[in-house]
């Protein structure tokens, strides 16, 4: 018997990456795909999966927390999961699962662990990340354009459910996300000022320590390195495309 419960994927990609996270929520009554131009071969899927797609406007999400406020309300069961389509949510017990349901909870934290040049990291700010992503559909929403959270109206708890994440397959790779990620985070933020000066100076080295010292990423060895690197450097760029978009 299928669980009670939508997921829903964002996609814009058609790999191998998107059929491990397809296939790993046929378990759901319902998966929803929103598909930004991903070129998938749809009925071909089909064949295989049990989903329904539903399409995204072309060209760059700018919105995030809109687009998952859409998808939520479009959800046929009460209770949603959310998946990104670089994301497989690892095997789980069906009916651990349908008592989380149950419980007096509106929303459930998982356990998000990144795979990083082909090993898992389990330090660091992409080690065993606890993200809110399995909600009662009329309890959340969802806030912030980019980088978005999952609000909960109610009590939210912890669960047994881990997602790996394979959000860089290459350094290359992880450099464009972080420049395209900056840049449409600094169009949020307000102009330019003294203080975001003074950030400009100290959070990128401060990152740095606190994610590759304080949180133990040196303990992943290179790729601890690498992503702390990779971090500090999105936290330097956020303020540099600020400073620019306000003096341009």
């Amino acid at each position: 018997m299928k669980l009670p419960l939508t997921a829903i994927i964002l996609t814009h990609r058609a790999d191998s990456t998107f059929l491990q996270a397809l296939q790993s929520v046929q378990d759901c009554a319902e998966v929803l795909v929103y598909d930004n131009t991903s070129q998938n071969n749809w009925d071909q899927l089909h064949t295989q999966y049990s989903f329904t797609v539903k399409k995204i406007a072309a060209g760059q999400i700018t919105n995030f927390a809109a687009i998952r406020n859409k998808a939520l309300k479009t959800a046929s069961q009460d209770w949603v999961f959310f998946l990104d389509s670089d994301e497989v949510l690892q095997p789980f017990d069906p009916k651990k699962v349908r008592s989380l349901l149950e419980n007096n909870s509106a929303g459930y934290t998982i356990t998000r662990s990144d795979i990083f040049l082909g090993r898992q990291l389990h330090h660091g700010e992409a080690g065993n990340q606890k993200i809110i992503r399995l909600m009662k559909r009329d309890f959340a929403h969802f806030e912030h354009a980019i980088h978005e959270v999952a609000i909960i109206d109610g009590q939210t708890s912890d669960s047994s459910l881990k997602v790996h994440h394979f959000s860089h397959t290459s350094i290359t790779q992880f450099m464009r996300d972080i420049t395209i990620y900056a840049k449409e985070i600094a169009r949020t933020r307000t102009p330019f000022t003294t203080s975001i000066l003074v950030e400009l100076i100290l959070y990128p080295p401060i990152k740095f320590l606190y994610t590759f010292f304080f949180l133990f990423g040196f303990l992943d060895g290179y790729r601890g390195l690498v992503y702390s690197c990779m971090m500090s450097l999105h936290s330097l760029l956020v303020r540099i495309y600020t400073y620019e978009q306000t003096t341009t």
